[in-house]
């Protein structure tokens, strides 16, 4: 199992706008390939830049020649929204996801609070701890100028790769987890991937704080989608592990493997890779377990190979993206050596990788990227040879 880096390649960068987090690719089988991802106006002498913005678009580049080269010009094909989530159906569907948190006026959230949604209420009683913020403090999260909470998890389909979409649909009801608002959805956050299984089934892990990993699942070729089951919940036992942000891949064998990401502080197992495996399609799943890898959040590719491929943001020193190919089975991500792609990276704000396999073979890894002398964020990629 090796693998070669090729080369780096900027996709997308202007230094008005804020890259992050996340992107996606999309192979076609002619070749041509489609990455979505977000930006926002970045006012960066203001230091207002954030994964939650009231300037959020949502935007579509392509390339013909393997991603050595991408369209100049990206064309927005939404506002707002946050992580830009992609997938292909085998049948050539092109699938968007995303999950809206919505920014509101700071006087509507202390409004929201009512009974509503705790996620802004810690966040509005955080605020009268601290007091009103000083708008010379250019180093508060921008979070605190821009309250906002979670409307739901959207899916939205194409049949002509990406020029045109239908939709949406949402994540539907999740157990104990209401929605946060009258009309809106269920509250639950993307990052992971839509993938299509052996069965047809189309499943889709997505994340909310109070639960943790919850996977939801279409039959109907991503025009609905239902609650399945909790792959790894935060609060297991006594232990509050805080489980979010996951991916999910089946195996040969038709096992599912989780990739999770755990919120606790590091020496609790926060930043590290967690495993979950199902042999129900993701009904019931097994107990977490650490593994040996530190990185976030996963994505898992199968390789021409049969191996796979799991790649990560590495949100330390010295910062960049790193790689690992298991398995077929992925039995033993610890025992896997270790591949450093990058660590060239400004700092934490960085990774959030996808990845697709080519025709030639060769992979295609896109991430977003934290610049180190000017701290600007912009949408990159990597191509790399892989077995």
């Amino acid at each position: 199992m090796a693998i070669r880096k090729i080369k780096d390649i900027v996709l997308w960068r202007d230094d008005d706008y804020y890259c992050g987090p996340g992107p996606a690719v999309v192979v076609f089988p002619d070749g041509e390939m489609a990455a979505v991802f977000r930006r926002h106006r970045s006012w960066t002498k203001e230091v207002l830049q954030a994964h939650v913005h009231p300037t959020t678009e949502q935007c579509l580049i392509r390339s013909t020649d393997g991603g050595e080269t991408w369209s100049s010009t990206p064309r927005v094909f939404m506002g707002g929204g946050q992580c830009a989530v992609a997938g292909l159906l085998k049948d050539g569907t092109m699938l968007f996801v995303t999950h809206r948190q919505e920014a509101v006026p700071r006087q509507q959230a202390h409004l929201l609070v009512d009974g509503v949604t705790t996620e802004v209420a810690k966040m509005v009683e955080a605020d009268r701890r601290a007091g009103l913020i000083d708008e010379a403090d250019r180093s508060e999260k921008t979070r605190r100028h821009w309250p906002s909470f979670s409307a739901g998890t959207e899916i939205w389909r194409s049949d002509d790769r990406g020029d045109s979409w239908e939709g949406p649909a949402w994540v539907g009801e999740v157990p104990n987890l209401p929605p946060l608002a009258e009309g809106l959805h269920a509250p639950v956050h993307i990052r992971g991937f839509p993938q299509e299984l052996s069965s047809g089934d189309v499943v889709l892990p997505v994340q909310a704080g109070v639960i943790g990993s919850i996977l939801a699942a279409s039959t109907d070729g991503g025009n609905t989608w239902h609650y399945r089951g909790v792959s790894a919940p935060s609060q297991m036992g006594e232990s509050t592990h805080a489980f979010n942000e996951w991916s999910v891949y089946e195996t040969a064998a038709g096992d599912l493997v989780g990739f999770v990401r755990s919120g606790r502080p590091p020496e609790k197992g926060g930043g590290h890779l967690w495993t979950v495996r199902s042999k129900d399609k993701g009904f019931t799943w097994s107990e977490p377990k650490q593994e040996e890898v530190w990185g976030h959040p996963y994505f898992a590719l199968r390789l021409p190979s049969g191996n796979v491929m799991i790649v990560y943001g590495y949100r330390r020193e010295p910062y960049g993206i790193r790689c690992r190919i298991l398995d077929p089975e992925c039995t033993d991500p610890s025992g896997a050596e270790e591949f450093v792609l990058r660590d060239d990276g400004g700092g934490v704000d960085l990774g959030y990788p996808h990845a697709a396999v080519m025709p030639d073979g060769r992979v295609f890894i896109i991430y977003y990227y934290h610049d180190r002398e000017g701290g600007q964020r912009f949408c990159a990629g990597s191509i790399v040879e892989a077995s």
